[in-house]
């Protein structure tokens, strides 16, 4: 089984994303607009606590599309 990150780890991986290297693919993310804290909120899951809100999140949306659909074809 896989663990979460450490807070080792993340402390790590926050300082990065705070102050990206120059002309690095994190820095490139970060002026592109991408959320990097975001990110590391997600990396503060298990794995598999990530995997279920995934699911979570896809079964949500197919359902708010089925009610777009459900709606345009009563129309």
């Amino acid at each position: 089984m896989i663990e979460k990150l450490s807070e080792a780890r993340l402390k790590k991986i926050e300082e990065l994303f705070r102050n990206p290297p120059p002309k690095s693919k994190t820095a490139e993310a970060k002026e592109f607009g991408v959320d990097l804290f975001l990110l590391l909120r997600w990396l503060k899951f298990s794995p598999q606590k990530r995997i279920d809100e995934a699911r979570n999140r896809m079964i949500f949306l197919e359902e708010v599309k089925k009610q777009g659909e459900a709606m345009r074809n009563n129309k």
